[in-house]
């Protein structure tokens, strides 16, 4: 790519939202061109796996997901998804999933309905009236235990409360009997009336726990793991294994710790054996944040959370069976100067362009992140894998990559990438390393870095964006995790930071902000917030605006926005004034990004869990008509 050949950048618009909300109304009929890239099965699309469990009556595997509120049924004898059962009108905070010995599966939430019982045959969900929010469950025979103000209950199929005990952070079914742990105790109680066995001191403050066939107990506070006997202090031996423990699976001999951020391979996560004794062994790696399953003959049925799958591993080798996509993303969407909608999935490997009714589907990458056209190629970042990447824009294949050279990118704080047409290059903004990149993508090069101003980012758990803009030989740069702004001189190397007030970061993560950044108008804008790009103060807050997106087509002054509750597509003068909304989903999804078709006259809006891209037009005011249901 020469410099007299810059490419042609065309318009990313992200739209930001809220929590993605259903009011239960019935809604209108579809009248937007949608289209679907999924093509496993024809059921709904659920990403980001969750929690998993397993249905001993049924032969089933379950699970769900943290994307859309759906109950996924799968058939572990032909690997594949069967059933999604709607079990809640909108997606769930953390849902929790147990199955009990009849089949019955119970979900519990942060929010409501915090509680309920679905028969998975029959496909029928009971809602069971419970106090705040179930941030975890123990399957019993036929009923559950779930935390309740400062008690423990067990709640039967009918939502009666059977049984109460005194408050715990977790418990487990061990053998015949329950056990609880608590801040500083073990209970074992009687499984039906929960009257006391047998407590014991506890290693540590624990919420997870598991039982050995000898006897012992093994809990988990999510970086340490124990084992002991109750009632011998002398047996406690404790480890500092593990990043994110989130489950204990009893198998036989053997527990197993999911921890969902492994040590070795900080991209995937990691099962660790405890067994009767010796040291945990980190047995084998699983898939991106796997943390939930449960273990059937031999073979561990979990949750990879980053592709959307549920993945079955061997136990004994740790080799992959299956892995049964339930979800596909639609992460991304940029439109060619012919009016082709290229989407890329984070949450799947997904690459789809739309031409007309043609949808041709690839997966070139693991992670496809930030597309941006450029001469007949889609150019785009591996974030996991840690590369610069270009394929066909055409035909979706030709794949041209370039290692970064800083390894995998483990956290959640986003890459992205710009153009350089002073300097004939692409620039890298690398998240994990704090870095600037220069790459020449055709000579297949990393030509220079620069280091950006600290500190380091460890938390993997915080999604956010390193964002970049180029204002010629000047990179400026957003991060989102914690307001820093950086103006960075490629010439020179001189290098400005400045930080985002308490009051302007809480704005933007209260309107969950990504990939917002523009520059427009003289400005640097990030979000609704103006900041001059020299000072790097902010000079303006747009408060009727959630994120400038574009300027108006042929309308100078004026732009292409979203509002605060990410509901509307706003068209807005030049101090932020709505003139006009535009209909497009009465629910907003997190994640969800725009594309300007070339004519100006509509928007390709992504429905990014459901793996959708439909074209919002322009011309329809405030048309409720013109509204596209959600959750197909």
């Amino acid at each position: 790519m020469s410099r007299r050949t810059p490419p042609a950048l065309l318009p990313v618009l992200l739209l930001a939202c809220d929590e993605v909300q259903d009011s239960g109304e019935e809604r209108e009929p579809e009248s937007l061109e949608c289209h679907s890239l999924r093509t496993e099965d024809a059921l709904p699309s659920a990403t980001q796996t969750f929690t998993v469990g397993y249905d001993p009556v049924g032969e089933r595997v379950l699970a769900t997901n943290l994307g859309l509120p759906y109950l996924s049924v799968i058939d572990p004898a032909s690997e594949r998804r069967t059933d999604a059962i709607r079990w809640t009108t909108s997606p769930a905070n953390n849902p929790r999933l147990v199955v009990d010995g009849g089949g019955r599966a119970w979900i519990g939430s942060l929010s409501d309905p915090s509680l309920v019982a679905v028969d998975v045959a029959a496909r029928e969900v009971a809602p069971i009236e419970v106090t705040g929010g179930v941030n975890w469950l123990v399957a019993l025979d036929d009923s559950v235990l779930i935390p309740q103000s400062r008690e423990v209950v067990r709640v039967a199929a009918d939502g009666t409360i059977v049984a109460h005990t005194l408050p715990a952070n977790g418990g487990a079914r061990v053998g015949d009997d329950v056990v609880l742990v608590s801040d500083d105790l073990v209970t074992r109680l009687n499984v039906d009336t929960l009257a006391l066995i047998e407590e014991c001191p506890a290693p540590f403050s624990a919420y997870l726990v598991a039982g050995l066939p000898d006897g012992a107990m093994v809990v988990s506070d999510g970086q340490r793991v124990a084992r002991f006997m109750c009632g011998d202090a002398g047996s406690v031996e404790t480890w500092s294994v593990g990043n994110d423990i989130t489950a204990l699976l009893a198998d036989g001999a053997s527990v197993w710790a999911l921890d969902r951020v492994g040590t070795a391979d900080p991209t995937r996560g990691a099962a660790w054996r405890v067994d009767i004794s010796g040291d945990p062994v980190a047995a084998f790696a699983t898939a991106k944040n796997t943390g939930y399953g449960a273990v059937i003959d031999g073979v561990l049925w979990a949750n990879a959370e980053g592709s959307s799958e549920v993945n079955a591993w061997s136990m004994g080798d740790g080799t992959v069976g299956a892995e049964v996509s339930i979800g596909t993303s639609a992460a991304d969407v940029v439109v060619d100067e012919d009016g082709g909608v290229i989407v890329t999935g984070r949450l799947s490997a997904l690459v789809g362009r739309v031409d007309g009714d043609t949808v041709t589907r690839a997966e070139p990458l693991v992670w496809p992140w930030a597309p941006v056209l450029s001469e007949g190629r889609l150019v785009m970042l591996d974030h996991l894998e840690g590369k610069l990447a270009s394929i066909d824009a055409m035909k979706l294949d030709d794949l041209r990559a370039v290692d970064l050279g800083k390894g995998p990118n483990s956290l959640l704080t986003f890459d992205s990438l710009a153009w350089s047409a002073s300097r004939g290059t692409w620039l890298v903004a690398e998240s994990e390393a704090d870095v600037l990149i220069e790459v020449d993508l055709e000579g297949g090069r990393v030509l220079r870095e620069w280091a950006l101003g600290g500190p380091a980012l460890t938390d993997a758990h915080l999604a956010s964006q390193l964002e970049l803009q180029l204002d010629g030989d000047v990179a400026l740069l957003a991060r989102t995790a914690d307001g820093r702004l950086t103006r960075l001189n490629l010439e020179s190397g001189e290098r400005v930071d400045a930080w985002l007030s308490a009051d302007h970061l809480d704005l933007l993560r209260a309107r969950r902000q990504s990939r917002a950044t523009q520059l427009a108008d003289g400005a640097l804008w990030i979000g609704p917030l103006r900041v001059n790009p020299v000072s790097l103060d902010v000079e303006q807050v747009w408060t009727e605006v959630g994120s400038l997106l574009a300027g108006w087509p042929g309308a100078a002054g004026e732009w292409l926005a979203i509002s605060p509750n990410g509901k509307s597509l706003l068209h807005v003068d030049h101090e932020g004034g709505a003139l006009a909304s535009y209909a497009w989903f009465d629910d907003p999804q997190p994640g969800t990004v725009a594309a300007l078709t070339p004519e100006g006259d509509a928007a390709w809006v992504t429905r990014s869990y459901e793996g959708r891209v439909c074209r919002v037009p322009l011309g329809v005011i405030d048309q409720e008509s013109a509204k596209a249901p959600a959750y197909p």
